[in-house]
C-alpha cells in the first residue's frame, strides 16, 4: 500500500559520509515500505562532484526524488540565510508539483523551514532533533559564551528549540537520557520516539568478510602477533584524542600493540610508533574493523552529549569488536553495563586507564556483542520505528 508523501529536509549532504551511513539507508528502507520520499539536501561542492552518480543511482533504484542544493558558505553572515531561503523555495516548488503531507526535518536549521511550512501550508512537522545542537555548539566553543554575537545566536536557537518542540507533531531523539530530559522541560505535547544511530547488520558482519585478512595485515605491516586497537571516525572535536593515545600507550606497555585509526582526518593524527592512520571507504570498513581485537573512543561527557549516540558503537558491536569508552555520554553506560558489553572508564586517570587495559588483556568483555548490537542498533529496527512514526502522522 502506497503511503503518504514525505518531504525530508537535511543540512547534511547525501554525498557526505554521514548522509550515506545515517540518512540514505533509513530513507531507502522507508521508500521500500511504500512511502514516496522527496529529499532536499545541502551538498558540498567537492564531495557532490565525486559522489553524485552513486547517490543518484541509489535514489533512482528506490524511487526517491532528490533535490540537491549547493551549500553556500560565503559570505559567512549571509550564507546561512541564503541556504535556508533556497531550501524553503524548493520546498514550495515541490509542494506545487507533488503535495506532501509530512515535512521531516533533520536537526535545527532545517526546522526553521519546517515550522514555516507547517504554518503556511498546514503540513505535519516531524522534529528529528538528533542532539542538543545549540548546546553542542556552545560547549565545543564554536559559539563561545564570551562572544557577544555568538551568545545572541545561542539564545536565538534556544528560543527556536522551544518553538520547534511546541510546534512538532512528533519528536525524535537519539537517546533515552535525552528523551527524559526533554520531557522534564514540559514543552509541547508531541510524542517522543527514541531512535539511535543504527548499523546495517548485514554490512557489518564478521561472518561475511571476504577472505584475505592475513594479506590485509601484511599490506598494512601489522605483525601476526600484534594486538590491534582500533579507532573509527572523525579525529578530534568531541573525541578526546590525547586520552585515547594515552590508553594506547598504556596498552602498548603491556603487549605488542598497533593503534589502527580509520578516519577522514588522517593528517591530524599524530605520528608516533605503532599508530597507523588511513581513510577507508564504507564498503571496505568491515574488513578493516575485523582486524581489531578492541576499539577505543572517549567522548567529552558534557550536558549536550547526553543526547549523542555514536554511530561507531553499533557498527563495532555488530562486528563483535570490544568497545572501550567512558561514562557520561548518551545511553552508553546503561547499555554497556546492563549487558557487560564493554569496558567503561569513570575518568581518565592513570589508575582507570591501567585498570581498563588489564580488563581488556584478560579478555573482557566476553558477551555476544553482536546480539547487543541487534537489540539496540539494528538498522531494520530503526526503519520500523520511523515507519510507525510516519504511519501515526499520516493517518486520516
Amino acid at each position: 500500500m502506497r503511503g503518504k508523501h514525505i518531504l525530508y529536509l537535511t543540512p547534511d549532504g547525501l554525498t557526505d559520509v554521514l548522509g550515506q551511513s545515517q540518512i540514505l539507508p533509513y530513507l531507502c528502507g522507508l521508500a521500500k515500505a511504500g512511502y514516496p520520499i522527496t529529499i532536499i539536501s545541502w551538498e558540498k561542492k567537492n564531495r557532490f562532484q565525486i559522489q553524485k552518480p552513486a547517490v543518484q543511482s541509489l535514489c533512482d533504484q528506490n524511487k526517491i526524488v532528490w533535490h540537491p542544493l549547493s551549500f553556500i558558505q560565503f559570505p559567512p553572515l549571509v550564507a546561512p540565510l541564503l541556504n535556508l531561503y533556497f531550501m524553503y523555495q524548493r520546498a514550495l516548488w515541490v509542494e506545487r508539483k507533488d503535495p506532501y503531507q509530512v515535512v521531516h526535518c533533520r536537526s535545527y536549521l532545517t526546522s526553521l523551514v519546517g515550522v514555516a511550512l507547517k504554518k503556511r501550508k498546514k503540513k505535519k512537522y516531524l522534529f528529528d532533533m538528533r542532539g542538543f545542537w545549540a548546546d553542542e555548539r556552545r560547549e565545543s566553543n564554536l559559539w563561545p559564551a564570551s562572544s557577544f554575537i555568538y551568545a545572541r545566536i545561542y539564545q536565538y536557537f534556544k528560543k527556536k528549540e522551544r518553538l520547534f518542540l511546541e510546534q512538532a507533531d512528533h519528536v525524535i531523539t537519539l537517546t533515552n537520557r535525552a528523551a527524559t530530559e526533554i520531557r522534564a522541560w514540559r514543552i509541547g505535547t508531541a510524542p517522543i520516539t527514541v531512535i539511535p544511530t543504527c548499523a546495517d547488520l548485514q554490512h557489518f558482519d564478521a561472518n561475511t568478510v571476504a577472505p584475505g585478512q592475513q594479506e590485509l595485515r601484511r599490506q598494512l605491516e601489522i605483525p601476526a602477533d600484534a594486538f590491534v586497537l582500533l579507532y573509527l571516525g572523525s579525529w578530534g572535536s568531541w573525541y578526546l584524542t590525547e586520552q585515547m593515545l594515552q590508553f594506547y600507550r598504556a596498552l602498548k606497555a603491556h603487549t605488542n600493540a598497533i593503534f589502527l585509526v580509520l578516519t577522514p582526518d588522517v593528517t591530524q593524527v599524530p605520528l608516533e610508533p605503532g599508530v597507523k592512520a588511513m581513510e577507508v571507504n564504507r564498503t571496505e570498513l568491515p574488513r578493516y574493523i575485523n582486524l581489531a581485537q578492541a576499539s577505543v573512543f572517549f567522548i567529552q561527557p558534557t550536558f549536550s552529549k547526553m543526547a549523542s549516540a555514536a554511530t561507531k558503537m553499533g557498527e563495532l558491536l555488530a562486528m563483535n569488536v570490544a568497545v572501550v569508552t567512558n561514562k557520561g555520554w548518551g545511553d552508553a553506560t546503561e547499555i554497556l553495563s546492563k549487558h557487560q558489553a564493554g569496558i567503561l572508564l569513570n575518568d581518565f586517570s592513570d589508575t582507570e586507564i591501567n585498570l581498563a587495559v588489564e580488563q581488556l588483556l584478560l579478555g573482557k568483555p566476553r558477551t555476544d556483542l553482536r546480539a547487543v548490537a541487534a537489540t539496540y542498533f539494528d538498522l531494520e529496527m530503526g526503519i520500523n520505528k520511523y515507519q510507525q512514526v510516519y504511519a501515526a502522522l499520516t493517518v486520516v
